[in-house]
Order: C-alpha cells, then structure tokens, then sequence
C-alpha cells in the first residue's frame, strides 16, 4: 500500500502539478501509512512471530523516514522554488545532500548537473566529499558508471553489488561502496542531471527506494530549472547593469571629450532643441561677450537665444525654410556684442533630426571680421598695386610718343624715362619683398654690426637730400659703441626709408634728428622730425601697404610696411608717436642678447 501511495505522489508531482499542493499529499501519505501499520500490527501480533513483526517494522519505519525526508525536501524546494528564499543553485543542492545522506542513512550522496558531454558532480555529502568537489569529479554522459549510464539512458539503476556490475565505475575516493542507486533529473523529456546515492551495504536499495527518490529527483529538478532560469535572468539583468554603467561612463566620456573639443574651437557653437537653446560653447560667450557661469548656464541660454532671435529677425524665415528643405544653410549676417560693438559673422545651420523628422539645429558662428578686413585689403592693394605700375606706364609710353614726334628733345625725354623705370623697380623690388615677407620666405643675414657706423652711413648718404629743403638733419648716438647680430643691409633699407620719410614730410627748414640709446637690455633708435603730424586716425593705417598720409608725396606706399616686417624679423618693435603739426617721432626697439652688449657701462637716456 505505501508503495502504491508513493507511486501516486511520483506521478502527480512528474504531470507538473504545484509543489506545495505536493507536499500536502505526502503527509496525508504519512498519516495513512502510520493508520494502516497500527492495524496491521494489531492483526500481525495475533498470527506471526515477534521476529517477523520486527523485519516489517522496521522496513515500515524507513519508509516512514523516507516520505517524511521527502516531504521536509519538498516543503525546502517548494520555498525555494517560489521565491520566497531564493538561493542559488549550488547553495540549494549543498543542502538536500546533505539532508538526504543523513536521514537515510547513506555512506555518500551527490548531485551530478550535464554540462555539455559530462555529468559534473555539484554536490556531494560524504567522508570525501570536500576531495570529489576540489577535482570537479565528472563522469562522461551515456559512458562509463551508474552515472553515466543513468544521464545518458534517462532510466534509473541500482546496483545492489557494484562488484558484480559492468557498469560500475570503481572510484578510489570512495572506497566503502558496496551498492549503488542514481536516479535522473527530468524536465520534460531532457535529462538534466542525476542523484547518486552510495551505500556500504550490499543489496541496500529496492524498488520503494526507487520510487521515493525519483519523487524527490522530479522535485529537485523542478526546482533546478527554476533557480537556474531566475539565476540566469539575474545574472542577465546584472550584465545589462553593467552595460548600461560601462555605457553611461563612455557616454559621460565622450560627452566630457565632445565639451572639451567644443570649448576649444575658435567659433561659437550652439545647439537647439525644439527651438531652445540647449547648449553654448565658450567661444561664442567670449564673442557675444558673456562670462560662461556654470551655475547660471540657463540663464546665459536664454539671453544668447534671445539675442541671437533679434539679430537674426530678418533671417530667421529664411533660414528655416532652407534648412528644411536642403539640411544646412550658410550666410554672412552683421551681429552686435553684448557692449554693442558689431562685427561681421558667418553662420552655418545644421539641421538635426530623428527619425526624419527634425527636431533642431546646430549652429555655428564665426567671427569673420578680420578676414572680411584682409579681402579688403587686399582688394585694396591690387588695385593700389595696378595704380602705382599704370601710372609709370603710362609716362612711359607718352615719353616714348614724345621721342617719336620731338626727337631734338630726346636727352630730356630719355632721362625722365631712366627715372620713371626706377622707380618701376623699385616699385617691383618692394612688391616681391612685401610677398616674400607675407609667405615667410625672407631670410636675414646676420653678422655683427656697429649699430653707430651703420646710422652715421644713413644719414651721411641722405644728408644732401636735407640740404635741398634746408633741413638740419642730426645726430645724437651714445659714445659707448654698440655692437648686434643684424642683417646690415636690411636695417639700412629701415633707416633710409624712416630718414627719407622724414625729409619728404618736413617742410624747409626743419630738423630732424637720429638718436641711439640703450636701456636696460634693449636698443632704441629714434628719427624724429619737426614735419606736418600724423593724426591719429591715420597712424592706425600707416604700416598697411599702400597707404600714404598725403597722396602728392613721391614713393610706393610700401615702405613702412617693409620696415616693419625687417624689424620683427629681427624680434624688435617698430612705434609712432605723433600729432598734427608738431612732428613725428618713429622708434624702432631692439633686444639686446648676452653678445650685444657695450663693452664699457650701458649709456642711457636721462
């Protein structure tokens, strides 16, 4: 009969019915049992022997500690099952092992799970359990021992003399065992594991121990596959978090990198979103004129969206349309600072969308105001330029018509023809040089230089010049010999063109007066004239090429442009200091190295 109900048990737990209604079913088993052997020892004790009734007792009594084993490992799986304290798999099957050993009474139990082509042992409750687990003892799926045999067959085996069985793997960790019963775990049709059970008994185990255990290998396999599926969606949701902070930390990375590479960009950039400000980089804040304050970041948004709606009222329909339809659009506008200064930009609009839909824009401004000033510029010089060379052109070819028909004058025609080609040449030379210096191609030849000798050659050679206007042209340069690594022949240039700027631009009777002083450890040279005056307005312009204070003076308005370029090839300074009608004053400053000073103590203007 309790065979009968075990069988029943089996059967209901295997067709998937709930754990806890299971447990119920084997204690009502129990009770009845219990009911039925009370009865059958009253009807015993009148017809058979005291030594029989002792055999059935006592097999009555390890069928009884069985179910109620049974029924304690269902009531664990089914907690653990459901949730209520989930463990992990391995914890989970320390625990019946070691249940299950002890209560009945066997000389080893383990838990075998197949992992690929081997049943691996998981766990174990022995004297050398600890040993078993340290090796990861496995045995090969459908090969060698009860194990084997059982995990690849998916029927249970007992071997009541391991002895005697060809199937039995003789394991030198396990020495005592005598019989042997493993019993598979199912799910469905899959064989996922098994239960072995060892005992140093021979014939130990029969039909009832079976059935009992296949009870509890239905039942733990449940719970296995239960655990194993939450431990996998565990560790599934734990590598996704994982992800998600790997990702976040890349995201905040490349965000940092993407900030830094923004902020470092010469032109502003900003980001709208559904037509608010998101995003500013520094640049424009330094452009627009605003301080970039973290902590008032949304408020710098809104000024900067707001000034940038009314600089661009006028455009705004434009640009959105076009951006639109082609994605980017590109202009040129006038925008104003926040002090009201104004400059000139060129703006790019980039559309941003998601999912084809557009969602922003990006926006970059430049501040394109020098480069509209050098397209000025040089506009301005090519046309200077075709000015300066048609001029002389024309004189030659009116002189060339003038030979042709008055060839009794052709000595006066021939010497106004030998100056207007100079002055073609040097025209041409300063062109090439004021080129060569804008492509950095010039190269100084440097070689010690008696700065004194050098000024005194100058103004020796120009002095006649001077004396054409009546103009007393000086000297006051320091006693002291002062000795530099120059290029001599391009500071002469900077010395004749600043000397004969000076006679063209003071009237008779002037003076003009060259001065050398050292101070500290730099190099003063100063020509200084009592001519008509530079207004201030024009000293800003003076070093452009071609740009003449008064148009009727002779030269090729490249001269102070040259000067200056020979100056800071030379690593000094080139400065103007003038009002109308008082004079000018042109200092070029030099830097004195180790090398270049004085031998005797450095004179100084007091």
């Amino acid at each position: 009969m309790s065979v009968i109900l075990i069988v029943f048990v089996q059967q209901y737990i295997t067709k998937g019915n709930n754990l806890n209604t299971a447990t119920i079913y084997i204690v009502l088993a129990l009770q009845l049992i219990n009911m039925m052997g009370l009865a059958y020892l009253i009807l015993k004790r009148q017809r058979d022997t005291d030594a029989a009734l002792a055999t059935y007792t006592q097999n009555l009594t390890r069928r009884v500690i069985q179910l109620e084993t049974a029924a304690e490992v269902a009531r664990d799986v089914s907690i653990l099952a459901d949730g209520e304290l989930m463990l992990n798999v391995d914890t989970m099957l320390v625990r019946i092992t070691e249940l299950v050993r002890q209560r009945f009474g066997f000389y080893h139990a383990g838990v075998f799970l197949i992992e690929g082509d081997y049943a691996i042992l998981k766990a174990a409750s022995g004297p050398t359990s600890e040993a078993l687990l340290a090796q990861q003892h496995r045995l090969k799926v459908g090969g060698k021992g009860i194990v084997g045999f059982v995990t690849g067959s998916g029927e249970p085996r007992i071997s009541l003399n391991v002895m005697a069985d060809d199937v039995y793997f003789k394991n030198p960790d396990l020495p005592g065992t005598r019989s042997e019963l493993a019993i598979p775990f199912r799910v469905g049709n899959k064989v996922i594991g098994a239960l072995d059970v060892q005992s140093i008994e021979e014939n130990a185990f029969d039909d009832a121990d079976v059935l009992v255990l296949q009870a509890l290998a239905d039942l733990l396999a449940i719970a296995i596959q239960k655990l194993t599926l939450h431990q996998s969606v565990q560790d599934y949701a734990n590598e996704l978090e994982k992800r998600v902070i790997e990702r976040t930390k890349e995201l905040a990375a490349e965000r940092a990198q993407l900030r830094v590479v923004l902020d470092s960009m010469s032109d502003g950039v900003v980001y709208t979103y559904q037509n608010q400000v998101r995003y500013v980089n520094r640049a424009l804040c330094d452009m627009l004129g605003f301080e970039l304050d973290l902590a008032e970041t949304s408020d710098i948004f809104l000024r900067i969206q707001h000034l940038i709606n009314y600089e661009m009222r006028d455009l705004q329909p434009k640009i959105h349309e076009h951006v639109e339809q082609y994605g980017i659009w590109r202009g040129e506008t006038t925008l104003h600072r926040r002090d009201g200064a104004q400059f000139e930009a060129g703006i790019t609009v980039t559309r941003v969308e998601r999912d084809l839909e557009m969602i922003g824009t990006v926006t970059v401004i430049r501040d394109i105001s020098q480069e509209k000033a050098l397209q000025a510029q040089k506009a301005r010089f090519v046309a200077n330029a075709s000015h300066e060379l048609r001029t002389p052109i024309t004189n030659l070819k009116t002189r060339l018509y003038l030979i042709k028909r008055q060839p009794g004058r052709y000595a006066e025609h021939l010497k106004i023809i030998e100056q207007v080609t100079n002055h073609m040449e040097r025209l041409v030379e300063d062109l090439l040089d004021v080129s060569r210096f804008d492509r950095g191609t010039i190269r100084l030849e440097k070689s010690k230089t008696h700065v004194q000798e050098l000024i005194e050659q100058v103004v020796m050679l120009q002095r006649p010049e001077a004396d054409k206007k009546n103009i007393t042209l000086t000297t006051d340069l320091q006693e002291t010999p002062v000795y530099m690594m120059l290029d001599s022949a391009r500071m002469n240039q900077v010395l004749t063109n600043l000397v004969i700027n000076a006679i063209n631009y003071t009237p008779h009777d002037g003076h003009i007066l060259v001065r050398l002083y050292t101070q500290d450890d730099q190099l003063f040279i100063e020509v200084i004239d009592t001519g008509v005056g530079i207004s201030q307005e024009h000293i800003d312009n003076l070093f452009l090429p071609f740009f003449r204070v008064s148009q009727d003076r002779n030269g090729t308005g490249l001269g102070l442009t040259i000067c200056k370029n020979i100056v800071e090839l030379h690593g000094g300074t080139i400065q103007i200091e003038s009002e109308p009608g008082q004079g000018s004053k042109f200092t070029v400053c030099l830097m004195l190295d180790s090398n270049d000073h004085p031998s005797a103590e450095t004179s100084s203007l007091q």
